[in-house]
Order: C-alpha cells, then structure tokens, then sequence
C-alpha cells in the first residue's frame, strides 16, 4: 500500500499534473499528432462542453446541458467565437437529430412490449394504438403542436418540455413519442448550414426527419389511430428487413440479428429492447477531459468548473 501510496500519478484519476498527463494531453488535444483534424474537433468539443457545464451541477444530466448551450441559447454568438461557434452548430444538429432517434427506439419498445407474452403483430399494434385520440393527424401532430421557435427565428426547447412533462407522468406515450417525432421533422426547416447538414447526414436511410414530415403530409387527413396502424405495421416490416440484411452464418447456423421470435404463427419478445437514449459519449468525454485536468469540480463536489488546463488547451491557443 505504501508503494501504491507514492505512485498515485499512475492513476488515470489522479494523472492531470504528471508526466503522464501532460503527454495524455498532448496525444488527445495537441497539434502535432497523426490525426490533427480529429485532435482539433477534440479540442473544439472541449471548449464547447466547458462553457455548457460550467457552473452547473455535476449530478445534471450532460446531454442536455450542451442541449441547451448549442441549441436554444440566444446569444450563442456572443458567448462562443470562431470555430467554437462552428463546432456547437454542429453539436446542435447532432443533439436535435438524438431526440428523434431516442424517440423511434422507444416507439420500437412500445410497440413490441406486448409480445413479451406470445403473441401476433396484430395483438401489439392494438396495444400500440390503443391510447390514442380519434383526431386526425393533422391536428395531433401539426396544429396542435406549440411553437418551435420564437419571433426572432430562435429555437424554442419543446423537446425540453416534452422530456419533463414525461417526468411528471412516469413514462412517454405513443401520443408523446408521435408529437416528439413531429417536433424534430419541424426542426428540419429550423436549422441551417452547419446544425441542418449533421442534422439531415443519416437521413437518406429512411424514417428520418424529413421522411416523417412526408409520412404526416401523406396522413394529414386521415385519423391517427389508423395513421399510426399503419406506421407500427412499416415499423415491423422495417425492422424485419433490417434483421434479414444483418443476418450471418455461424458454427451453429444462420443468425438473424433480432430479439422476436417465431413460434408458430406467432410472435415472443427474447430479453427486452433498449430504451434508453443512444449515447452521444458526453459523459465518458466529460470524464475524460476532468482526468486530463481540462475540466474540474468545485470544492465542495457539487458543480462543474473549468480544470488548471482548460485554457492550454482552447482552439487558437
């Protein structure tokens, strides 16, 4: 133990000041490294993720912390410059695009939840309609939508709202995942230049942003029990296609990459569909960069603060 006690500087904890750190720094941040255009979107990352927590509590949640720095803060402007502002435009498109993938893997889960007792595909999509108003999509999705955006054109955090409007019910409904999904086909026409190309990069793939505003112009009319039928029947089709374009031989047969089962005529869910957002890795980043002494914590433990080398490693220094 006192052997371990003396060579406290080997721990990733406790590296930011040795040796060791300064060199982590320099492979991760510096400019004279193999990949400079990744080591610069690092340090531009960096910066931006700083301004976002600093000051803010460190049990917050750090995805919606940059949310709300890159996405719906007026002055973003004034608070960053240069190629920090072009980073967070860019992080606001990534951001944005994540609620509508969040939102599509929870609709996914709800849809197959029934069949976690066998059953059929019609038995889940009336489970999965079951709750909704007999409105048409028009209004459910358009109409009765509140503004995305303010008089100057500046982005209004409805996803924001939605989120915690869940927290308050214990869970998101079919209703709520539909208007999510919405939100982020409004957003399309909201984010420009750099925020709209990562916005939009995957949308050539199907059931994107601009695909689902097409789906509610295609439905507008038409009530939204039946619209959403037959979107949870494209669901099933959708991730049958995809499990079929994944599946592989193997030492014990052909796998197909899915959790339902066939047992008969019949469907079972295998285990339980992943619910949770898919990760944007801000977390481990946040992480990383208080290790590499980038980012701090106050005295006390309790907020985010920037680290003795925050300012070594800032874009233009």
């Amino acid at each position: 133990m006192a052997d371990l006690d003396g060579a406290v500087g080997v721990c990733l904890c406790q590296v930011s000041a040795k040796t060791d750190g300064a060199s982590l720094r320099r492979a991760y941040l510096g400019t004279d490294v193999p990949d400079p255009d990744l080591a610069a979107a690092h340090r531009a990352s960096a910066a931006v993720l700083t301004r976002a927590v600093h000051g803010q509590p460190v049990d917050d949640n750090i995805d919606l912390m940059m949310d709300r720095l890159c996405c719906f803060t007026s002055d973003l402007p004034q608070i960053l410059g240069g190629s920090n502002l072009d980073h967070a435009m860019r992080w606001r498109g990534a951001l944005l695009r994540n609620w509508s993938v969040w939102a599509w893997r929870l609709l996914w889960a709800n849809l197959v939840a029934p069949l976690n007792e066998t059953g059929t595909r019609e038995d889940a999509v009336a489970v999965f309609v079951a709750g909704l108003p007999s409105v048409r999509v028009r209004q459910a999705l358009r109409d009765d939508l509140p503004p995305t955006v303010d008089g100057n054109g500046g982005l209004q955090p409805v996803e924001h709202d939605l989120n915690d409007e869940v927290g308050q019910t214990g869970g998101w409904s079919v209703l709520q995942l539909l208007r999510l999904l919405a939100v982020g086909a409004r957003r399309a026409d909201e984010v420009d230049g750099l925020s709209r190309e990562a916005f939009l990069r995957y949308d050539q793939t199907g059931m994107g942003p601009v695909w689902f505003r097409g789906w509610i112009d295609d439905h507008a009319d038409i009530p939204l029990p039946d619209a959403a039928r037959s979107l949870a029947i494209a669901m099933f089709n959708r991730a049958e296609k995809v499990s079929r374009d994944k599946m592989q031989w193997t030492r014990t047969g052909l796998r197909m990459p899915t959790r339902l089962r066939v047992v008969g005529d019949r469907l079972r869910l295998e285990g339980r569909e992943g619910d949770a957002p898919a990760s944007l890795r801000l977390d481990t980043f946040a992480s990383v960069l208080l290790q590499l002494g980038v980012l701090d914590v106050s005295d006390d433990g309790m907020t985010w603060k920037q680290g003795p080398y925050g300012t070594e490693w800032s874009p233009g220094s």
